[in-house]
């Protein structure tokens, strides 16, 4: 009676080790080829992405070393911008005739500290100093507060510029000022130093970036 039960296949130990050379080449070959398609991409993100991570980094470190690492300080900082609780600037938050003189100091010397760094000032063009004016329906009472929203604006700008007179002096330049208009149910109590990027930064990041064109 003949067996219902297949032959077995046998192949050569060396066919065997054969194919499986040819396997652990051709795997080999796609995973440098992931690697090196991986490294294309990565290496001009990080070109890019490192000046704005040390310029980051650079503002934090001075922002702890004037108020601390303390949370709720009243100075934020977040993208490009630095933002003051403009309750921690004036006196008085309900008539802002005046300014809280060791505030606004510690405010003074991380403007300084930037602006004397000689790789971070090249970084950008302006510090736009902008306050927020919710929009109500009512246009005279919006540029009343708009009227009001600007003079607290210079009133800590000059008070910047008193307290550290070089920034006037050899820096003033730099700043500018205005009121943005934002939606009625956004909060008003801050004040942003907005660091807009200046030109050379862009032309810069296209020269680093030629080495890596493919």
């Amino acid at each position: 009676m003949k067996s219902d039960m297949p032959y077995k296949v046998r192949f050569p130990v060396d066919q065997i080790l054969g194919i499986t050379l040819i396997g652990l080449i051709l795997l080999s070959a796609l995973i440098y080829y992931k690697s090196v398609k991986a490294q294309r991409y990565l290496e001009p993100s990080l070109a890019i992405s490192e000046p704005r991570v040390a310029f980051t980094q650079k503002i934090s470190d001075h922002i702890s070393k004037e108020f601390g690492s303390r949370k709720n300080t009243g100075v934020v900082f977040t993208a490009n911008s630095i933002l003051v609780d403009d309750r921690q600037v004036f006196a008085d938050p309900y008539n802002k005739e005046s300014v809280k003189p060791d505030f606004v100091r510690k405010l003074a010397n991380i403007l300084m500290a930037i602006l004397d760094d000689v790789q971070m000032r090249p970084q950008f063009e302006l510090i736009l100093v902008s306050t927020r004016l919710p929009i109500s329906p009512h246009l005279i009472l919006n540029k009343q507060k708009q009227i009001e929203k600007k003079n607290n604006v210079e009133l800590l700008l000059n008070s910047l510029y008193t307290i550290a007179p070089e920034l006037k002096n050899t820096y003033a330049l730099y700043f500018t000022s205005s009121v943005i208009p934002v939606r009625p149910d956004q909060s008003e109590n801050w004040i942003e130093f907005r660091f807009l990027p200046s030109e050379h930064l862009h032309i810069d990041m296209i020269k680093s970036l030629r080495k890596y064109s493919f």
